[in-house]
């Protein structure tokens, strides 16, 4: 054996330029050479073998010993010891066997297929304080992988040798951030409700487009069992809540109010590989629902100069306050108030000048909270003609008496 270890050193210094230079076969895009001080060199990549690194991140293939012969590194369990997996490059979101951290790093068994006399032939690339990884920019192996009894320690890259891969590496998504507060809200368009959009960045570093998201609401900041997750299989950057969509149905169907909650979402390139979880980002409800501004008029087809009595006693407000101050718009045509209202009145009276004509109510409640009602037209017609009925005139008497005359004369 000592022999053979100063045969192969000898000779690795001519092999370096051959080493470096080994590329990978059809269908496989692992190369190279690594080195174990028992065994000598293992190849990664010949004529009739090789090992490949497949989509989702596990290994296949053979890599070929002259000592020990092939090395499966697809090899199949029960595996003796943790992880319970063949050899497996742990990517991104590529839901795979590996542990899913999203690393790069390369765990997992690779087995020498000819074992036997007390030796199991496994080979272990990942453990407490060694393991193998690649750097996804260049494509090269480097750490050590470990083998009892007869390889012992496997050197992925040297100084004139290495192993090296032509997988086409995949980054996932940044992990999102939010966009200003990361929260807008929406409290006047339903009544009795206030409406939260959350927001936040996509951007990826391969330039991958986004096909899904993931978002989470809870109670409190740890999100230990998530309240409501709801996954969208589309490319958006923000979500409107809707606790009716929650995957799991098992939360409140309404947002408690004056309470503090919690959201966070990640994000999916369409390479499959998911984002970080963004960081908590908590968020306030209100005290409670904001004023329902509403209100009728009469008549209901005025006249132009006629007087239009408004009423806002269809308003409503939430939580024990009342309304403190009202304000009308005519939004559309012209109109002057009188009879002493004005524009702040509760009930104000207006005549209109203008045929077409719209007008909107906004009411504020004594906590703050101020609503707009929407636009409701006030069509103001014109008034109908007067008419007076009047005598001929003279002039008119004197030609019918003329005309009469001549008839009578005409028909003797």
């Amino acid at each position: 054996m000592k022999k053979l270890l100063f045969f192969l050193i000898i000779i690795s210094a001519g092999l370096g330029f051959l080493i470096n230079k080994a590329e990978a076969g059809t269908g496989d895009n692992v190369s190279g050479w690594a080195w174990s001080e028992n065994i000598g060199w293992i190849n990664f990549n010949g004529s009739n073998y090789g090992v490949t690194i497949n989509s989702n991140g596990n290994f296949s293939g053979y890599a070929w010993s002259e000592n020990i012969g092939w090395i499966d590194f697809a090899p199949a369990g029960p595996y003796p010891a943790s992880p319970n997996y063949s050899a497996c490059l742990d990517l991104p979101g590529a839901g795979q066997a590996c542990d899913g951290i999203g690393n790069y790093n390369v765990g997992g068994w690779a087995r020498v297929l000819s074992y036997g006399g007390g030796w199991d032939g496994w080979i272990k690339l990942r453990g407490i304080n060694y393991g193998i990884s690649i750097d996804k920019k260049t494509g090269d192996f480097s750490g050590y992988a470990w083998s009892d009894i007869v390889v012992g320690w496997i050197n992925f890259q040297g100084i004139n040798y290495k192993v090296k891969t032509t997988f086409a590496f995949n980054s996932p998504p940044d992990k999102p951030t939010k966009v200003g507060d990361g929260e807008s809200w929406n409290h006047c368009s339903y009544q009795g409700k206030s409406i939260t959009t959350f927001s936040w960045t996509y951007s990826d570093p391969d330039s991958d487009f986004q096909s899904a998201y993931e978002i989470e609401v809870d109670d409190n900041s740890s999100f230990n069992a998530p309240k409501f997750n709801h996954l969208v299989n589309l490319a958006a950057t923000s979500y409107v809540l809707d606790l009716s969509q929650d995957d799991n149905l098992d939360w409140i169907s309404q947002l408690a109010w004056n309470t503090t909650y919690f959201w966070r979402v990640r994000v999916k390139d369409n390479q499959g590989n998911w984002s970080d979880w963004s960081s908590p980002d908590s968020f306030q409800t209100p005290k409670h629902a904001y004023p329902w501004p509403d209100f009728n008029f009469t008549p209901l087809e005025p006249t132009q100069g006629e007087i239009v009595a408004f009423n806002s006693g269809l308003s409503q407000v939430y939580g024990g306050a009342v309304i403190s101050s009202y304000l009308w718009a005519i939004t559309q045509g012209a109109g002057q108030y009188v009879d002493g209202t004005s524009n702040i009145s509760a009930n104000p009276h207006i005549i209109f000048s203008t045929p077409a004509n719209k007008i909107k109510l906004a009411v504020t409640d004594s906590d703050g909270y101020s609503c707009q009602s929407s636009e409701k037209p006030v069509a103001a017609q014109l008034p109908l003609p007067e008419y007076k009925e009047v005598a001929p005139t003279s002039w008119l008497q004197k030609i019918f008496f003329s005309l009469t005359k001549f008839w009578k004369f005409a028909t003797l």
